[in-house]
């Protein structure tokens, strides 16, 4: 259980629910909470769900640490088509269906085999339309133009990717599949699921497009649920559809308000209070998750030297935890000289330091800290 902290600066874990954009969530929670500075950590594309990190407050000045985490990601894919976005929002740019019973032969131990050629460290190259820069602006305003590019590629880890079971996804094989205005009727074989744990910058409807090209197949992402991202799990996470309906609801208590002009003012401030009680059971802290780094604990001499900016010789902290950084992806070797702050009874983040030569520097600083009310250390 992470730590818990005031409700300025907090982590939200929510739940997204497909088709809804990511910024529409965190446009929901600033207007119900009544904070400006909030935002997400990795974006999830509309027809994408799952968990999605919300930091609130001084929280946002950590995203950094967080988005550079691995994620988890349950797919499923279709065979026999692929589309310009590489997943079922696209146009059709490819099919292959006249062939496709070659599929009834493969097994699940051919397609577990398939995937191991995908662990590692890959070469990627990102679908057309993503948020990749290439030459001052991005590959969707390429593809908008109709403008044809050289899309580079880009070097990804996959920590793991196994194959799962269809039973769930029985809804594609009942109700077809309809892509760019056509339905299909998939054969059982049409449909692909795996998961997959990966490093920031993975493009999962990229895998789905190389994983179908091993098979002889166009492919095309149907669906995708983030499951996890670093220590963090989706399993508790507040639904989007429960955070709109308490932002409906405060919508429409406010036009009640103006139409009758009989709440008294109590009322009103009582209502706000229900709407973020229920937002506030899912409030967390941020520093529970930032595993990567280590934990150093200051008296407060060292804590005010910390916090005005000075630096701490090694006799002046205490190492509790080193980094924890995973060789394999190159993208944390940035954090293996990376602390989280706290006093030495461990109530108090006071943000992340920088230890060089010895010394420790304030990095990311709350001057104030962020003081625990409730949870357990970590």
């Amino acid at each position: 259980m992470p730590l818990v902290y005031d409700g300025k600066s907090v982590l939200i874990r929510v739940n997204k629910e497909k088709g809804i954009t990511s910024g529409s969530v965190v446009y929901a929670l600033r207007k119900l909470l009544g904070i400006k500075k909030i935002g997400h950590c990795g974006t999830l594309d509309p027809m994408a769900e799952g968990l999605l990190p919300i930091c609130v407050g001084k929280t946002t000045r950590f995203i950094e640490y967080l988005d550079e985490d691995y994620k988890t990601y349950r797919c499923t894919m279709f065979l026999g088509v692929e589309t310009d976005t590489l997943d079922a929002d696209g146009k059709i740019i490819s099919k292959k269906l006249e062939n496709i019973d070659v599929l009834e032969n493969l097994k699940k131990s051919d397609f577990e085999h398939l995937l191991k050629n995908f662990l590692g460290h890959i070469k990627q190259y990102p679908p057309m339309y993503s948020a990749v820069h290439v030459g001052g602006k991005r590959l969707y305003e390429y593809a908008r133009e109709g403008r044809v590019v050289e899309i580079p590629s880009r070097n990804v880890h996959i920590m793991s990717i196994k194959s799962l079971d269809v039973s769930g996804e029985e809804i594609f094989l009942s109700n077809g599949i309809e892509i760019d205005g056509e339905k299909f009727t998939p054969i059982p074989k049409q449909i692909m699921c795996f998961e997959v744990r990966c490093s920031k910058g993975t493009y999962i409807r990229s895998l789905c497009r190389d994983i179908g090209a091993r098979l002889g197949l166009p492919a095309t992402m149907i669906k995708l649920e983030r499951s996890s991202c670093g220590k963090m799990q989706l399993d508790g996470a507040i639904s989007s559809r429960d955070i709109f309906a308490l932002l409906d609801a405060k919508k429409l208590s406010e036009i009640d308000n103006k139409r009758t002009n009989c709440e008294s003012k109590s009322s009103i401030n009582l209502d706000k209070i229900e709407r973020i009680r229920k937002i506030e059971a899912h409030y967390e802290g941020i520093d529970g998750y930032l595993v990567k780094l280590g934990k150093i604990l200051l008296d407060d001499n060292g804590i005010m030297k910390f916090t005005n900016g000075q630096a701490i010789g090694k006799k002046g902290f205490k190492i509790i935890a080193k980094p924890n950084i995973d060789s394999m992806y190159e993208g944390c070797s940035k954090f293996s000289n990376k602390y989280r702050v706290y006093d030495f009874n461990e109530e108090t983040f006071y943000g992340v330091g920088k230890l060089e030569n010895g010394s420790l520097r304030g990095e990311k600083v709350i001057n104030e800290g962020i003081q625990k009310i409730r949870g357990n250390k970590d």
